[in-house]
């Protein structure tokens, strides 16, 4: 069958559908009109989105729902709850298995689910009907209702006898989570997804009254949900897409691919592993681009905020003539001091020599005065100050608006997420990185998770459902071993140390600025103050030079200078977390290098078909520790500091 659909390198919203196969034949053109409805508005609201119906095609409202889409130019993906010749026999007659096959044949993929209880050379009993059977349909409604974005339930909305794998139950499924055996086991207290159901209400022959008004429709959310919750997982996903068709990064896709597997090693990939690569560049080019332009904006900011604290302060230090009408001790106030002096005084020593320094100033002074008259340049560092903190400000909240930092962290973390499976599918394993990530993240982080089974379903796809069996292939798994293990083993004892002399690095200029500002603030107050208990020449002069207004405020404005840089350093330093980075990345090189000793020893003891746990393991390790991360990041937002 085709994959045309499932081949763009954007994610498709996958629409699953549940409902009775009873429908009354005067109902159907109303359904239909609903359903085309919710369709478009979905094409409308999320144009970089393809919509990808995913519908097993049981009689009634899943075969409604897969032609209505295939109509509207929707893809059809068909998960089978048992295999094809089982499940043509549970239909009607001929005329409902030729329309099964029709559709069929109009599919990207199907896939049948394994059977409940097969072993591991894949055998069942597939000629029996009554409990296994309605088990494979409550799985089918389990798959479904874990691995779509929007759930269309054609429902009468009775919800007393419950049957197993009917509407009601998978409904239940998708605002209450998937129970053990049909889906993984998880907290007794982990709360569902923030997933929604979109039920149209639907009179059938068994009950033409349903509850509701007939063919009106409403969205229903998980207890302690809003509706806000499930738009925006569509609207993060969504974003992803356009970024993908407009970002110029996505280009670099491929080198990104080639990072995870060598380039000519990626045409040996399995083809349930293969859909995961794409996208992982994809996310990986991305992420980067929006980390560099982070990275940018930080700096830009903090570089920005220097330059506004320092126009600031040579405004405020030095001497220019709007003080003098105030009669301070800059400019004019010195100039007018001198002016009225009746004369010079005619003694010798220390006190002359503070007079002329006095007259010295006072001329300095007069030349500043006169200079700030006729080309008034110093006041102009007032407006330099203002335009530098009302530019960054924008500056700051255009990156706000872009969502730079967010982006970068969403995607590193779906192309972290990606990693994982990709390796997990590579080693034959059938687990979901999604059941391990960021579970208990809701809201804004959600999509990711939705993201994560989006590709699944194409590797389920392409694996036709059935579970691995045996041991895994020792070459394949020294591929594991090699492009995951070793190398996230180097990476981060590369980025440990690098984090660690970077924050080495850091604190020393911290440190060195903070000393320069202490050390000129005590030199300040030794020279000012040791004349008054050692009247000294020498002292008296380097005071009354102190206190001339330019030398003194370039003084002050060294010392203050001196101590932002430090305050915008240290408070760079926090954004960036390079401590608790050098931490984190360091306990993952041990564990990275404690799995590697333990897989080299497994592989040659023979032991081969227990590496699949240590993945598992090292593989949830690798999620907990980027999603630890990522919500370090999300409690530092980037901002603009309060130096100035």
């Amino acid at each position: 069958m085709s994959m045309s659909s499932f081949s763009e390198e954007t994610l498709p919203l996958i629409v699953g559908v549940t409902g009775h196969r009873d429908l009354r034949s005067e109902d159907i053109p109303h359904l239909e009109d609903r359903v085309r409805e919710i369709l478009n508005d979905l094409e409308a609201r999320y144009p970089n989105s393809p919509l990808m119906i995913l519908s097993p095609l049981g009689e009634g409202a899943d075969r409604l729902v897969a032609r209505v889409g295939l109509a509207e130019g929707a893809g059809l993906c068909v998960p089978l709850p048992m295999p094809r010749e089982r499940y043509e026999s549970e239909f009607e007659d001929d005329a409902s298995r030729a329309e099964f096959r029709e559709l069929l044949a109009r599919a990207d993929r199907a896939f049948s689910l394994p059977w409940i209880g097969e072993g591991a050379e894949g055998k069942a009993d597939y000629g029996t009907s009554g409990p296994e059977s309605a088990n494979q349909y409550a799985r089918m409604g389990a798959y479904l209702a874990r691995h779509c974005q929007v759930l269309l339930a054609l429902w009468d909305g009775v919800k007393e006898h419950e049957m197993v794998g009917g509407t009601a139950q998978i409904v239940r499924f998708r605002l209450d989570g998937v129970p053990p055996p049909f889906g993984p086991a998880q907290a007794l207290l982990d709360p569902a997804d923030s997933a929604s159901v979109v039920h149209i209400v639907t009179p059938r022959r068994s009950n033409p009254h349903p509850e509701g008004e007939p063919f009106s429709r409403e969205v229903l959310v998980p207890k302690g949900f809003a509706k806000s919750e499930r738009d925006r997982t569509l609207a993060n996903l969504e974003t992803f897409n356009a970024e993908v068709k407009t970002n110029p990064a996505a280009r670099e896709a491929d080198a990104n691919i080639a990072m995870l597997i060598p380039g000519k090693e990626s045409a040996a990939i399995p083809e349930t592993a293969q859909p995961y690569l794409r996208t992982f560049g994809l996310a990986d080019a991305l992420s980067i681009w929006f980390q560099r332009s982070t990275r940018r904006t930080l700096e830009r900011v903090f570089f920005a905020v220097f330059l506004a604290a320092l126009f600031f302060n040579l405004f405020h230090s030095l001497p220019h003539a709007s003080h003098g009408a105030d009669g301070d001790a800059h400019g004019e106030a010195v100039v007018q001091l001198h002016e009225d002096s009746p004369e010079p005084p005619a003694a010798h020593g220390p006190e002359d020599h503070s007079a002329e320094a006095h007259e010295s100033a006072g001329n300095h002074s007069k030349s500043e005065a006169h200079h700030d008259g006729h080309g008034a340049v110093i006041p102009w560092f007032l407006w330099l100050y203002l335009i530098l903190v009302t530019g960054n400000v924008w500056y700051h909240r255009r990156a706000e608006r872009r969502e730079y930092q967010n982006k970068y962290q969403d995607y590193r973390a779906l192309a972290e997420g990606l990693r994982v499976q990709f390796f997990w599918s590579l080693a034959g394993m059938k687990e979901e990185a999604a059941d391990h990530y960021l579970g208990k993240e809701r809201g804004e982080l959600e999509w990711i998770r939705h993201a994560l089974r989006i590709r699944k379903v194409l590797s389920d796809a392409a694996s036709d459902g059935t579970e691995n069996g045996g041991e895994p292939n020792e070459e394949v798994l020294r591929r594991v071993q090699r492009d995951w293990i070793r190398e996230q083993q180097r990476y981060f004892v590369s980025k440990t140390h690098r984090e660690m002399e970077s924050l080495e690095r850091s604190e020393k200029w911290i440190r060195t600025m903070l000393g320069l500002s202490v050390g000129l603030t005590v030199a300040l107050a030794v020279v000012l103050t040791a004349p008054v208990f050692l009247p000294w020449a020498p002292l008296e002069a380097i005071k009354s030079w102190v206190e001339v207004p330019l030398p003194h405020g370039w003084v002050m404005i060294l010392i203050v200078m001196f101590a932002v840089a430090a305050g915008l350093l240290h408070s760079l330093n926090q954004l960036k977390a390079r401590g608790e980075h050098a931490k984190r990345f360091g306990r993952m090189a041990l564990l990275f290098d404690r799995a590697e000793r333990h897989f080299e020893d497994w592989i040659s003891s023979g032991r081969s078909g227990d590496i699949p746990a240590l993945l598992l393991e090292l593989g949830k390790e690798a999620l907990a520790e980027n999603a630890d991360w990522v919500m370090l990041h999300r409690e530092r937002p980037l901002q603009v500091p309060h130096a100035a």
